[in-house]
């Protein structure tokens, strides 16, 4: 394949650009499951809350209230699930670009841009 200079540059600041699209959607993510984890942590707790109270005195308030919980905290995951599996689709599209995009830039500037992205791969995982 004959690509001249000025193909491989812009290959490589389209590359550079979707890896930055790719670190730019999985950040939110990652932040908005530490939340979900937070709050699906209290509906359980709720859970709990109720379910011993039923123990204690048993009516069916206490089990309705307990159920809305656990539906709730059901409902809250599946919503982070089906974000979550919306997100891995974008970022499989962006990573096919990217393979295309990589065919023609430079090895010394396609190992700089995959080095940049292990780097942020090992900062993620540490932080989870």
């Amino acid at each position: 394949m004959n690509v001249t200079r000025r193909a491989k540059i812009a290959a490589a600041t389209r590359a550079a650009d979707i890896l930055t699209k790719i670190i730019e959607l999985r950040e939110p993510l990652e932040r908005r499951w530490s939340g979900v984890a937070k709050r699906h942590a209290a509906l359980m707790c709720e859970f709990d809350r109720h379910s011993e109270a039923y123990l204690r005195a048993p009516n069916t308030r206490e089990i309705d209230a307990a159920m809305a919980a656990m539906d709730a905290a059901s409902r809250l995951i599946e919503r982070f699930e089906s974000a979550a599996a919306r997100t891995d689709g974008q970022e499989a599209k962006l990573l096919e670009e990217l393979r295309q995009v990589f065919r023609i830039t430079e090895a010394r500037e396609r190992a700089r841009l995959v080095a940049t992205f292990s780097f942020w791969l090992q900062k993620t995982k540490r932080r989870t």
